[in-house]
């Protein structure tokens, strides 16, 4: 995003929010440009349904408006939900439906979403499936309808929850399933169906001896396992879902999120790892490492640990710990250590393993203090650091006490702990250490330490590194670029150009050589994108190209507001570039869709 003088991207959607224009609105496209007005400057309130179709206030009273084109009228007390083709909207104090034609499909009976009387929401009011539950006030159920308000289940049928396509029913003492359409997907008749993960679920057998057991069902009422667990816990790890399932002999079974048993129960615990195919496993408290392939295992720790852990790095390891003893070897066996002395690290934690030009350097822990051991277990870095932070290259990044610095795990070259901040790179290509009454210093991957000018904080982008010297913004490039001191404030480099603010205004700059693209200034200028880039000029904001032709003035405002202006371009062009459809915008107390077509 442009930098300007606002703090961060939520004091911008406020500001543009809350911007009072003169109403331009046009329906069609703006110019060829890559916007147009999908919603005219004219509701006192507009908030999306999908992304097309839009809810819409004018005084207390709602409608729904898609490309211009009135769906339901003004006269609505609240639009609810979208789904299926199907609007439900509350008119009197009940929920009605319509279809997104704009004809009233089922009209207003059933209790709206927010009625004090529905206890449990279950997706209630919006179709899915061609579905919807809906909360009957008179009788006090929720009931299944479809589209033509029909209702789905008979009077026979419970209602018991709704995830998705699966509804969970109650007939007389048995639980099943149908789907959304009240289709029978698995036949009422078990104690009862509880949901563990949106599509996975349980169902409960009552054996002759009355011990309850327990079975996987899907979402399309489809058996997985047979009933004969005695409990189910559902867990998520590195953004994947996961089941453990118990056996009465207190052996685990481990179901993917799909249901697929992933390890049979053949330990006490079996877990995931960072690795898909590789699990944890514990057997009388002792932990081990095995591996599927296909139908079978290997077994690469034996379950005779205290713990065990997987670390990546450029090969995969295993770390065993007995006691105060580690050891570590890669997945081929082989045993870090020196050769005929110690096989073994005692009293020591390895928290990390890093590939270096010298080999692998081991990140460790010793009585509370950090440090850096080879593959043979010799000291690299004595342990005498508090904390480390991340790993830029070969450099360790490390505090001591409360100030920050960086070791290099292969030439022990310091960066003395001096800083009160540390910034890292995303990519991790550098690091900033700032807080100094003398200096700041960045540190690239490729061992280039670069001294700047001291400074309390520092943004840190892909290629550069920005930050105040004496309320003045200064930028430093990874490459050596220096910004020209003329520069006030300096935009975003894209497509070649840099909006940069001197004493006479906005203007572009080449993003290499800073000469200047135009003899043009603007009051503010955002970053280029697909050619395009918008300006405020007075008081409009305009759409501009690369010849920086005026291609279309977007909006006007009454008096010349330059950051209210200014916030409401870099809104929008931040929109574009993060692939947005629309900008919600305000106008002087009326609220307009700005449509974006971004080019392929």
């Amino acid at each position: 995003m442009t930098l300007i003088k606002t703090k961060n991207i939520l004091t911008i959607v406020a500001l543009a929010m809350f911007l009072g224009f003169s109403n331009q609105a046009k329906s069609q496209s703006l110019n060829g440009t890559p916007f147009y007005w999908k919603i005219n400057l004219e509701y006192d309130e507009v908030y999306s349904l999908n992304g097309s179709f839009f809810a819409v206030r004018n005084g207390n009273k709602w409608g729904v408006v898609k490309e211009n084109r009135t769906i339901l009228p003004c006269k609505y007390d609240a639009i609810d939900a979208l789904g299926d083709d199907m609007i439900s909207f509350v008119e009197n104090g009940l929920t009605g439906f319509a279809d997104t034609t704009g004809n009233v499909r089922i009209t207003p009976r059933y209790a709206p979403s927010n009625d004090t009387e529905i206890v449990d929401n279950y997706l209630i009011n919006t179709f899915i499936n061609g579905g919807c539950v809906v909360y009957d006030r008179q009788t006090k159920t929720y009931k299944l309808i479809n589209n033509e308000g029909q209702t789905l289940l008979g009077d026979s049928v419970t209602l018991v929850s709704r995830t998705g396509n699966a509804v969970v029913i109650k007939q007389g003492e048995g639980y099943g399933m149908t789907d959304a359409m009240g289709n029978v997907t698995y036949k009422p008749g078990n104690i009862k169906i509880e949901m563990l993960i949106p599509t996975l679920f349980s169902y409960t057998v009552r054996q002759f001896n009355g011990d309850l057991l327990y079975g996987l069902l899907n979402d399309k009422g489809e058996i997985l396992t047979e009933a004969r667990f005695v409990d189910f816990q559902a867990y998520s790890k590195n953004n994947l879902q996961y089941l453990k399932a118990y056996l009465k002999n207190g052996l685990q079974a481990l179901f993917d999120g799909n249901g697929k048993m992933i390890v049979d129960a053949l330990y006490q615990v079996a877990e995931s790892t960072v690795l898909p195919d590789f699990f944890k496993v514990t057997q009388d408290s002792y932990c081990g490492i095995i591996a599927r392939k296909d139908s079978s295992y290997l077994m690469y720790l034996q379950p005779v640990f205290n713990d065990v852990r997987i670390i990546i790095s450029k090969d995969t390891f295993f770390i065993a710990k007995n006691g105060s003893t580690t050891t570590i070897q890669y997945a081929n066996g082989r045993k870090f250590g020196a050769d005929g002395g110690a096989s073994y690290l005692v009293n020591t934690n390895v928290m990390d393993i890093v590939a270096t030009e010298a080999g692998y350097r081991l990140i460790v822990e010793k009585d509370f203090m950090y440090g850096v051991l080879d593959e043979q277990f010799n000291v690299v870095i004595e342990p005498k650091y508090n904390e480390v932070y991340s790993v830029v290259g070969s450099w360790l990044t490390v505090r001591q006490k409360d100030k920050w610095g960086a070791v290099n795990m292969v030439t022990k070259q310091e960066i003395e702990p001096a800083f009160e901040k540390i910034k890292i790179a995303d990519n991790k290509s550098y690091a900033v250490f700032v807080g100094n009454k003398k200096k700041s210093v960045l540190l690239k991957a490729t061992n280039e330490i670069i001294d700047f000018a001291k400074c309390n904080d520092v943004l840190a982008a892909s290629s550069y590194i920005e930050y105040n010297v004496n309320k003045k913004k200064e930028r430093l490039y990874l490459n050596g670029q220096v910004i020209p001191p003329t520069f006030l404030v300096i935009g975003y480099p894209k497509e070649g150009m840099l909006p940069v603010e001197d004493k006479k205004g906005w203007t572009y700059v080449d993003d290499k050589t800073y000469q200047p693209k135009t003899d043009k200034y603007y009051d503010f200028a955002t970053y280029f994108f697909d050619g395009y880039a918008v300006v405020v000029i007075g008081t409009k904001v305009v759409i501009i190209d690369k010849a920086f032709n005026e291609l279309e003035t977007i909006l006007e405002c009454k008096d010349k507001l330059v950051s209210l202006l200014g916030s409401t371009a870099g809104l929008i062009s931040l929109s574009y570039s993060v692939n947005k459809e629309y900008v919600i915008i305000r106008n002087s107390g009326k609220q307009g869709v700005l449509g974006i077509k971004k080019i392929k």
